[in-house]
């Protein structure tokens, strides 16, 4: 066999001649030729990370302009929603006021219908003693007593038709005024003349149930429309 010292100068021989071939002739070309590969495709690399950063930034910065113009597009939205609301209770406020004005001419006009269903009424039953005393004139005294009567029955009952003290109370009240004052014309009329008699009791008294039988069928009356949904109670709700 070999020599220890032998063997180790044809490993080094052999190493040369590999360093060699591998730095000359085709070996080494194609050799180099990878290594340029490499390193070349190192470049292409570091350019393709170098653009891929630059796109990212970029999309990174449009999708920062489009969040601003989403952003202000939503204030503006906004904005918009308040102005909107503010019509919406400005339009409300005026519907309001316009209901409440055509509940209140409603409810005028059916202040003017319970007086002149209550007028007709008290005016037909003040008919006969008005033509029967020769006094045509008291019949319009009796119309508008019995207008002024109907609205301001239908204000004092309101909603409370089954309250007969309330209803007696509102024609009595009106049927006493109305009494009294042709009583006292009667009174005066006679004591003037020479003094009082029979006949001016009688005639008071007589024109006392009169004006209550005059406004008793003015309410009747009102209270028939009213139950036939013909006239509102107020505060206008049939």
């Amino acid at each position: 066999g070999l020599s220890p010292a032998a063997a180790a100068e044809l490993r080094a021989r052999a190493v040369e001649l590999t360093e060699e071939a591998m730095t000359s002739g085709p070996l080494g070309d194609t050799l180099r030729r990878v290594d340029e590969l490499n390193a070349r495709r190192l470049e292409v690399e570091a350019q393709l990370a170098a653009a891929e950063a630059a796109d990212r930034a970029r999309a990174q910065g449009a999708g920062e302009g489009e969040l601003r113009e989403a952003q202000g597009a939503v204030e503006d939205a906004l904005k918009e929603l308040e102005a909107a609301s503010e019509e919406v209770v400005e339009a409300a406020r005026g519907r309001a006021a316009l209901l409440r004005l055509l509940d209140e001419s409603e409810d005028r006009a059916e202040s003017a219908k319970a007086g002149a269903i209550a007028a007709v009424a008290g005016s037909l039953s003040a008919a006969p003693f008005a033509l029967a005393q020769g006094h045509p004139l008291g019949l319009g005294v009796a119309f508008a007593s019995c207008a002024l009567f109907g609205v301001t029955y239908r204000y004092v009952v309101r909603e409370d038709w089954g309250n007969v003290q309330l209803k007696s109370g509102a024609v009595g009240a009106f049927g006493l005024v109305r009494a009294l004052a042709a009583g006292e014309v009667i009174f005066r009329h006679d004591g003037a003349s020479g003094g009082l008699g029979l006949s001016a009791v009688g005639e008071a008294a007589v024109l006392a149930g009169q004006s209550m039988l005059m406004f008793a069928l003015a309410a009747f009356a009102l209270e028939a429309c009213v139950a036939r949904q013909l006239l509102s109670s107020f505060p206008g709700k049939k």
